[in-house]
Parts: structure tokens; C-alpha cells; sequence
């Protein structure tokens, strides 16, 4: 009787974040970590969340001038995009933009739209995928030390 019931709802999901989990490097946990929470990110940096804020708008009228208001949607979109590459600077791994094509090709960062510019960069499979290896900022540096040993 136990073959006929169906399997899980999530089985499907969690065999292929099993298959992730194979192809993940440490520095794939930082980074996925460092873009679910972008304040907590810079803080662990020591760098301020009002000058990076800063630095983006005065590149922002650098590149489209101070006097006219652009539509919020573009200001935003430009937003976020330059954040992440400021994110990615500050991470400060060579291969940052590799890992990130990485992460954006599993569908785990990217296509969340809300209205906090600060605001995780996971897609809701991306959160999943974090509580489903339950990896926190000390289990990744730990990973990614014992890596580097391992290596």
C-alpha cells in the first residue's frame, strides 16, 4: 500500500536542490548568503550602508543628470542592478561574477521585485534552497575554511 501513495510535494523539488548541493563551492554559500541580506552583508564588510546608498545616486546623476526626475520603476531597476555590482566589488572574490552567473542560472537569485531597494536579492527558491541546506554566515565561513584545507 505505502508504493501507491504519491510522493512528497517537495520531492522534486529537494532532488534538485540535492543536485545544487553537489555543484555548489563554499564561496557559492557565501555569496548566496551575502545576497539574501544586503544590509548584514556590508555591515560584515565594515562598510556603510548610507555611503554605498550615496555612491549610487551620485552615479545615478552622474549618468542622467541631477534636474530631471526619472520614471521610479527605471530609478529602481538602475538601482538594483548597480547594487549588485557594487555587492559583488565588495565581495571581493575574483570569481564574484562567475558565481553570480551561477546562481542566476539555478534560478536562485534574481526576478524579485519589491519596493525596499535593500531587499534580498533570492528568489523564492533560493530561500528554500538556504533552509534547505540550513547553512548560516558561521556554517558557510566554516565550510569555505574547511574547503580551503581540504584543497
Amino acid at each position: 500500500m505505502s508504493s501507491a501513495r504519491s510522493p512528497s510535494p517537495h520531492l522534486h523539488r529537494d532532488l534538485r536542490f540535492i543536485d545544487l548541493v553537489d555543484s555548489c563551492a563554499p564561496d557559492h554559500l557565501r555569496l548566496l548568503l551575502f545576497l539574501d541580506d544586503p544590509r548584514r552583508a556590508l555591515r560584515l564588510r565594515n562598510v556603510s550602508v548610507k555611503e554605498v546608498k550615496s555612491r549610487l545616486e551620485k552615479r545615478f546623476r552622474d549618468q542622467y543628470g541631477g534636474s530631471a526626475d526619472p520614471p521610479l520603476d527605471f530609478w529602481y531597476e538602475w538601482m538594483r542592478t548597480q547594487q549588485v555590482a557594487e555587492l559583488l566589488k565588495i565581495f571581493d572574490e575574483s570569481s564574484a561574477w562567475e558565481l553570480h552567473a551561477d546562481l542566476d542560472q539555478w534560478r536562485l537569485i534574481g526576478g524579485r521585485t519589491t519596493a525596499d531597494l535593500w531587499a534580498s536579492y533570492l528568489t523564492e527558491s533560493g530561500q528554500d534552497f538556504l533552509r534547505f541546506v540550513d547553512v548560516t554566515p558561521a556554517t558557510a565561513e566554516a565550510f569555505a575554511a574547511f574547503a580551503e584545507k581540504q584543497w
